[in-house]
């Protein structure tokens, strides 16, 4: 066992966390010149390359490994030999090869449609829980003067919390070289609760009955949708006017998933996977911790994976308040209906109530009920519970991955920011909306992008979404072109 594995124990939470990784690219746009191309080219990825493994460093057990225990729990192994070297890092070059790989005329396609499959994603081939499954790795793919860094998370010991600060101190790092003394050792984490109560988590359903319906991963396409800024700003300060004082801290960004989430519901309507009266639910998955602890001091000691779910639920025809030609309002099932602000502020306020129940009880109750869990029975009731396919969908924010804003990348030939910020296409998960980090628009336009997000549905749900939230005058055009990838992982 190495001594940065000793004494460190995973939480409930880590032990039965999801045994995938979560792949996620940034794309750098580089500033090469024809006469050097090589040595810059060589010098950029060196130096990302540093930059990677001194974040790694800063916290010791990223130099370990994931594995199972005979109870199916996972745990962490010590560091394998030559990982930064072997597992945790691969380059991919499109140039000074006396033979180009086939591979690479695709690649460039996902790239220009912003949809990136798991090529540009270090391989997953031969890596188990047997032997270990690395906490994360890097893949550098460089394509037409576009350097694509595609990061895979292991789920199990990364929240959205960990992998912000992950990215901002690999930003630091590619600023100073050997500027690594603030190594993190230890960790606060909560203690479970004695106190177990199943039912008191509305996302898990324990009855024993067979899973439901999924669409198969070759039915699922993934979507990256961009929000006008100036037309949603404005919808978003009339939903706030109409939410009022009556949830205090109702954030803008809950306004934008909400858009996402009656439009979807519509289209479900209109292919009969949910009913008129029907209730439908947003599983939103938060960094347990940091949430349960906001209002504190910051703890900077912080990281693993304090992942829980908690659930926004509305009735349909409350969440589809549509008003009608008379003036009256309620549900009436209208092909194209024009959203009120105020069935898209009742969804923006659910999410608001949902979000704001995790505290300290909850997020303890719930490791207490994940220690007496196996896994797999873990995994199956969350599942039954979502019904991803007909009422349920999932909803993660990942805006705080990136704080280009604020953090200049120090890498030399690049323009010093990430030019996007997308995940991997291959990863299709039904019903699955990501919050994206702003993305760059024009300067000075009326069509700059003010919300960047990422939506995986059902290829026949998918046009009627986007053609719906084109015709609100919500999105960039028809959105970003997508791709039935060649395979599902």
């Amino acid at each position: 066992m190495s001594k940065y594995a000793s004494g460190y124990e995973l939480t409930p939470i880590e032990q039965n966390g999801m045994r995938q990784y979560k792949r996620i690219a940034i794309i750098l746009r580089l500033l090469l010149t024809e006469h050097d191309y090589d040595r810059e080219t060589q010098t950029v990825q060196w130096e990302i390359l540093e930059a990677f493994r001194e974040a790694t460093e800063a916290w010791p057990f990223l130099c370990c490994s994931v594995g199972a225990d005979k109870d199916g729990k996972l745990t962490l192994l010590g560091t394998p030999a030559m990982i930064i070297k072997d597992a945790q890092s691969e380059l991919l070059d499109a140039h000074g090869r006396t033979r180009i790989d086939p591979r690479f005329e695709e690649m460039r396609s996902q790239l220009d449609s912003n949809s990136l499959g798991a090529d540009f994603f270090r391989s997953e081939a031969g890596l188990s829980l047997t032997t270990g499954m690395p906490t994360v790795m890097i893949k550098l793919s460089l394509l037409s003067r576009c350097l694509v860094v595609g990061f895979s998370f292991y789920e199990a010991v990364f929240d959205g919390e960990f992998i912000g600060r992950f990215f901002s101190r690999l930003i630091d790092f590619t600023w100073h070289r050997g500027d690594n003394n603030g190594h993190i050792w230890d960790r606060t984490t909560f203690v479970p609760s004695a106190d177990i109560d199943r039912n008191m988590f509305c996302f898990y359903n324990w009855r024993l009955e067979p899973l439901p319906l999924i669409t198969p991963k070759d039915r699922l396409v993934c979507r990256l949708i961009e929000f006008k800024k100036a037309f949603v700003t404005d919808l978003i300060g009339r939903i706030r006017q109409e939410v009022g004082n009556s949830a205090p801290g109702c954030k803008d960004e809950y306004s934008v998933v909400a858009m996402l989430w009656v439009t979807i519901v519509h289209a479900r309507i209109l292919k009969d996977r949910i009913g008129a009266w029907d209730t439908a639910r947003l599983n939103i998955l938060l960094p347990g911790q940091p949430n349960a602890t906001r209002g504190e001091a910051y703890d900077w000691n912080y990281f693993g994976n304090s992942t829980v779910p908690t659930v926004a639920q509305l009735s349909v025809p409350r969440l589809l308040y549509f008003a009608s030609d008379d003036g009256s309002h309620g549900f009436q099932g209208e092909i194209e209906p024009k959203y009120t602000v105020r069935g898209l502020a009742d969804a923006a306020k659910a999410i608001h109530y949902a979000i704001n129940k995790v505290d300290g009880t909850y997020v303890r109750r719930l490791m207490g009920a994940k220690k007496t869990l196996h896994p797999s029975l873990d995994l199956a009731a969350y599942n039954r519970g979502i019904d991803r396919h007909r009422t349920g969908m999932v909803f993660e924010d990942w805006s705080g991955y990136s704080s280009y804003q604020n953090q200049v990348i120090g890498t030399p030939y690049t323009r010093g920011y990430a030019e996007a910020f997308l995940p991997c296409a291959d990863d299709k998960e039904e019903g699955k909306i990501v919050l994206l980090p702003q993305r760059r628009g024009p300067v000075a336009s009326e069509d700059e992008i003010g919300w960047a997000t990422w939506v995986c549905l059902d290829v026949e749900e998918m046009p009627r979404v986007l053609r719906q939230l084109n015709r609100q005058g919500w999105i960039m055009g028809e959105a970003a072109p997508f791709r039935n990838t060649r395979r599902s992982l």
